[in-house]
C-alpha cells in the first residue's frame, strides 16, 4: 500500500488561433427587429412606470425561525403580529424534519400539517377568531419549510402562484440544507418569497456563499403570459429568474457567524454593544465584499445574536462546544417598491435559535393602460428618431487565454464593450455558421445580449471551467479553443460582427478520469512519465483518500454528509494529480467530500451502464445484486468490493454516528448514473422510486450480515 510519488510539472501547451471572419445566419430579420424594438421598449419604460403606474401600500410581513426538530406549542403571536391586516405572511422554517427520511428523501410527503394549521389558528385568532387569512402556498423540502398566507382582503387578487426548490446538501443530494421558494402576483406587481438553510459551522464561509449562489441560480419560475391552455409550463414558458421580479424576500438560517472570540463576543453583547459585534458580522462582510447577496438590503439588527441558546433556557451555549453566539436567522430583501418597518428578534425559548421577523410596506402597481400606451409612443418615437445613425461601438480586446485551467476552478475574464454613437444599439452572441450554441461548454459567457444607449457600456465576462462534463467530452485533450460572434445591430439591423478569440490550456486531472486509465498509471497523472507495463487493482488517488479517512476520518460526526471546506477541496485535488502530501491540517469532512467528488466524476460510472436497468431490478434481492457485481468490468468490480468494505469500517464506529442507510443514499448516486437515453423521460415518482431502488442495491453490500454470507458462499 505504499507508492512511489515522483517530482512532476505541469503541462505547459502554446498554440496559435486562427482568427477569420465567418458569416452568421441571421434568419428571419422581422424577427430580430421584433426583438430589439420590444427590447428597447421595455427597458425605457421600466425607467418611466411613474408616468403610468398607480401605487397602493400594502404590509408584508416575513418571519424566520430554526425550530431545531421542536414541535409548536408556544404562543407565537407577538413573532407573527398581524395588527395591521398585511396582505402577505411568509413564514419560513429551518430543521422542522431533520428525519433520515425527509433528508433523503426529500420528495416524501410533507410532515409540515401540525405547523400550517398551528400558524393559521394562531394568525387568525388575532382577528377573533374570523377567517382573515387563508393558506396560499406551502412547501417543505427536508427539513426547511416555507408556507404562505394571504390576507382575505387580497385572496381574489392573487394569482401565478408558483413554487420553486433548490438542494443544497452535501453534492445537491441531501435536503438537510436547500432553499425554498414561492412566487405571487398581486395586482400587477410580482413578488418572491424563499426561505434557506445554509451550511454551518465557523469556517464554512465560503460553502455559505457557495450555498446562496447555488440557490439563486438554481431558483426558477415562469411566466404564465407565455404558455398557452395545456401545454407543460416547464417545457413552453418563459423562464423567470429572480430578478425577473418586483420583489424579493429572503428569511432563513444563512449560518453567517461573527469572526470574533467567544468571550469576547459574550461580554460585548452584556455590553449591548451591537457596532462592535456587527463589524465581524461573516454575511456583512461577504456582502461588502460582492460575494453574496448583491443588491439585497438588511435593516439594522439592533438586538442581541440569535444562535445558539440552551433549550428552554435564557443562557447561550454552556454545553462542551460552547458555540460562539450568532446573528444566524435574518431576512433580506431586494426592491424598488419596499419599505422596512420593523426588524426584530422574539424571546420564544423552545430552540436553541431565537425567531425573527420583519414588516415592510410594499408599494404594488396597478398600470394605467392608456397612459401606458402614450408614453410606448413617445419611447416608439425615439426609437425611429434613432434609426437613421449607423452604430458605432468600441472592444477593449478580441483574444483571451486562460492559462492552466484545473478542475473546478474557473477562470473570468473580461472585456468591455462601448456604444460610441448616437444610435441606440442591440448586442447579442451568436452561433457560428451550422452551430446551434453561441459557444463551447467549457466557456459561460455573462451576459449574453443587451442593449445599449448612446455613450452607455457593459462588461461582459468570459468565464472558463471544466466541470465533470467537460472533463468527460474534452478526456485527454489538454488544448483548448473556440471563437465566438458578437453582433452589434442598429434598429435597421445594420451593424457588424466581432470575432472574439478564446484559448487556453488544461492540468491534467485524474477528476473525470476512467477507472480504467488509473489503474494503470502507477505514477500522478501530471508526471510526464512513460507507464511500466503493470495494472493496479484500484486508482491509487483512491487509496489515498481511503487511508488517510481510515486512519484520521473514522470518529468524525456525520462524515460523508457534512460538506466539507471548498478551499481545502481544492488543496486535496492538486495533492492527488500531483502526487504531493496531503496538508497538515487536512480536515475529515473536505477528504470525505473529495472522494465522493472522484467517484461522482469518473468518466463512466462504477456501476456500468450496461448493468443499470439490472441493477434496479434486482435491488430487493440480495443473491441476484450479488451475482451483478460478479459480472461488473475487474477494475469496477475490484473498486466496487473495496468501497463497500471502506463504509463498513465506518458502520463499526458509534462516534460517526453513520447509518448503513445513510451511507447508501450518500454513495449511490455517485455510483449509479442514468444511462444517456434515460435522461429526461422519468417522471418526479419514478426518479423518487430509482433513488430508492439505487439506496437499497448498495445497502446490500454494506450491512454485516450480508457480507459475511457474500464471504461464505464464494
Amino acid at each position: 500500500h505504499s507508492f512511489n510519488y515522483l517530482h512532476t510539472e505541469l503541462w505547459h501547451v502554446n498554440f496559435n488561433v486562427l482568427v477569420c471572419k465567418m458569416s452568421v445566419d441571421t434568419t428571419d430579420v422581422n424577427l430580430e427587429r421584433k426583438v430589439f424594438t420590444e427590447s428597447w421598449i421595455a427597458l425605457q419604460s421600466k425607467n418611466r412606470e411613474k408616468e403610468y403606474t398607480k401605487f397602493d401600500d400594502v404590509e408584508i410581513l416575513c418571519a424566520t425561525w430554526n425550530v431545531n426538530v421542536k414541535k409548536p406549542t408556544e404562543d407565537l403571536s407577538g413573532w407573527l403580529d398581524t395588527s395591521n391586516h398585511p396582505a402577505f405572511v411568509a413564514i419560513g422554517i429551518q430543521e422542522m424534519d431533520m428525519s433520515a427520511e425527509g433528508v433523503i428523501f426529500r420528495e416524501m410527503e410533507s410532515r409540515s400539517a401540525p405547523w400550517e394549521a398551528v400558524f393559521l389558528e394562531g394568525l387568525n385568532k388575532q382577528h377573533g377568531g374570523e377567517p382573515v387569512y387563508s393558506m396560499l402556498a406551502s412547501k417543505q423540502l427536508g427539513g426547511v419549510f416555507l408556507v404562505c398566507y394571504v390576507h382575505s382582503k387580497y385572496a381574489p387578487l392573487v394569482k401565478e402562484v408558483q413554487i420553486s426548490l433548490a438542494i443544497t446538501g452535501m453534492l445537491g443530494l441531501l435536503a438537510n440544507k436547500g432553499g425554498v421558494a414561492v412566487r405571487v402576483r398581486l395586482y400587477d406587481s410580482t413578488f418572491v418569497f424563499l426561505n434557506a438553510h445554509f451550511n454551518a459551522h465557523q469556517g464554512n464561509v465560503e460553502t455559505r456563499n457557495q450555498d446562496f449562489m447555488t440557490i439563486e441560480s438554481t431558483l426558477a419560475f415562469y411566466d404564465p403570459s407565455t404558455v398557452n391552455e395545456g401545454e407543460d409550463p416547464a417545457l413552453t414558458g418563459t423562464p423567470l429568474g429572480l430578478n425577473d421580479h418586483d420583489n424579493l424576500f429572503w428569511v432563513g438560517d444563512f449560518n453567517y457567524r461573527v469572526d470574533l472570540p467567544d468571550e469576547f463576543v459574550r461580554q460585548r453583547i452584556a455590553e449591548e454593544d451591537w457596532t462592535t459585534l456587527w463589524k465581524a458580522d461573516q454575511l456583512r462582510i461577504q456582502q461588502k465584499r460582492g460575494k453574496v447577496f448583491g443588491g439585497w438590503k438588511e435593516a439594522p439588527i439592533n438586538w442581541a445574536p440569535t444562535y445558539k441558546y440552551d433549550s428552554n433556557s435564557t443562557l447561550y451555549d454552556t454545553g462542551s462546544k460552547k458555540r460562539c453566539p450568532a446573528w444566524c436567522d435574518r431576512i433580506l430583501w431586494k426592491s424598488d417598491y419596499a419599505t422596512n418597518l420593523t426588524y426584530n428578534r422574539f424571546e420564544i425559548f423552545s430552540s436553541d435559535h431565537r425567531p425573527v421577523s420583519s414588516k415592510f410596506t410594499v408599494a404594488v402597481k396597478t398600470v394605467n393602460t392608456e397612459a401606458r400606451a402614450g408614453v410606448l409612443s413617445d419611447i416608439y418615437k425615439q426609437l425611429e428618431d434613432s434609426a437613421s445613425h449607423p452604430p458605432a461601438t468600441s472592444l477593449t480586446k478580441t483574444d483571451l487565454f486562460f492559462k492552466n485551467l484545473k478542475f473546478r476552478e474557473p477562470q473570468s475574464q473580461s472585456l468591455t464593450l462601448s456604444n460610441t454613437g448616437s444610435s441606440i444599439i442591440l448586442w447579442k452572441f451568436v452561433p457560428k455558421l451550422k452551430e446551434s450554441t453561441i459557444c463551447q461548454s467549457w466557456i459561460k459567457i455573462s451576459p449574453e445580449n443587451g442593449m445599449l444607449g448612446p455613450g452607455d457600456k457593459v462588461e461582459i465576462t468570459f468565464t472558463a471551467a471544466i466541470g465533470k462534463k467537460e472533463a468527460h467530452k474534452l478526456a485527454e485533450e489538454v488544448n483548448l479553443s473556440d471563437l465566438v460572434v458578437l453582433k452589434v445591430l442598429n434598429q435597421t439591423l445594420n451593424g457588424k460582427d466581432y470575432f472574439i478569440s478564446l484559448a487556453g490550456t488544461r492540468l491534467r486531472s485524474i477528476f473525470g478520469s476512467s477507472l480504467s486509465s488509473l489503474v494503470v498509471q502507477p505514477f500522478p497523472v501530471r508526471a510526464e512519465r512513460s507507464y511500466p507495463a503493470l495494472k493496479l487493482k484500484i486508482p491509487k488517488e483512491m487509496w489515498r483518500l481511503c487511508d488517510w479517512l481510515f486512519k484520521n476520518g473514522m470518529q468524525s460526526p456525520d462524515i460523508f454528509i457534512r460538506s466539507g471546506k471548498p478551499e481545502q477541496a481544492v488543496e486535496l485535488r492538486e495533492c492527488l494529480d500531483t502526487g504531493a502530501e496531503f496538508p497538515a491540517d487536512a480536515d475529515p469532512y473536505s477528504v470525505a467530500q473529495t472522494l465522493l467528488v472522484f467517484l461522482n466524476a469518473l468518466r463512466n460510472p462504477l456501476v456500468p451502464y450496461d448493468s443499470y436497468s439490472s441493477a434496479l431490478s434486482v435491488s430487493n434481492n440480495f443473491t441476484l445484486c450479488k451475482q451483478l457485481v460478479s459480472k461488473f468490468h475487474e477494475v469496477n468490480y475490484n473498486v466496487f468490493y473495496y468501497l463497500t468494505a471502506f463504509l463498513r469500517e465506518f458502520l463499526t464506529q458509534p462516534a460517526n454516528k453513520l447509518t448503513p442507510e445513510k451511507l447508501a443514499v450518500t454513495f449511490s448516486d455517485a455510483l449509479f448514473r442514468t444511462p444517456p437515453e434515460l435522461k429526461g423521460v422519468e417522471t418526479d415518482g419514478a426518479r423518487l422510486d430509482r433513488t430508492k431502488k439505487k439506496s437499497a442495491f448498495l445497502l446490500h453490500f454494506l450491512i454485516p450480515l450480508n457480507h459475511m454470507r457474500a464471504e461464505n458462499t464464494n
